[in-house]
């Protein structure tokens, strides 16, 4: 977020850890499709400053992945919710990150750790489902 002070870093979990009830962790064939071994596979996750986290966790935004008309993957983007981009105290910030890149690793062996596409998919689609409730809530 370029986040220009001393950040506290937390792990942002894509299959996240508190609402674990839509992840069920004891059956592997689920977890597979996703190719994470548990929901703490280091996979399973990103690092984030306490401000995007928080928003993350919440589901007020999301990172894309975006894919050529081949299906080869060109970005990672930062897709905010509207409920963010909307309000006054947050909106300069959120606005500025909203359709912005992800610095993706390029070493191969960071690379390794970092999320598949199917379960950035996965907490998109939970994005997804969040902004129309928040939506219908606020119309």
């Amino acid at each position: 977020c370029h986040n220009k002070r001393t950040a506290e870093l937390k792990a942002a979990h894509l299959f996240d850890i508190f609402r674990a009830k839509e992840v069920p962790d004891n059956d592997p064939e689920f977890l597979q499709q996703y190719e994470v071994s548990d929901l703490y596979d280091t996979s399973n996750g990103i690092t984030l400053c306490r401000e995007c986290h928080d928003v993350f966790d919440a589901l007020l935004c999301c990172v894309e992945v975006r894919r050529s008309e081949e299906g080869t993957i060109t970005d990672h983007v930062i897709i905010v919710a509207n409920a963010i981009l909307q309000s006054a105290a947050l909106k300069r910030k959120w606005t500025a990150l909203n359709g912005s890149k992800v610095r993706v690793p390029s070493n191969p062996l960071m690379l390794t750790n970092w999320p598949p596409p199917k379960l950035f998919e996965f907490r998109e689609d939970k994005f997804k489902e969040r902004t129309i409730e928040l939506e219908m809530v606020y119309r």
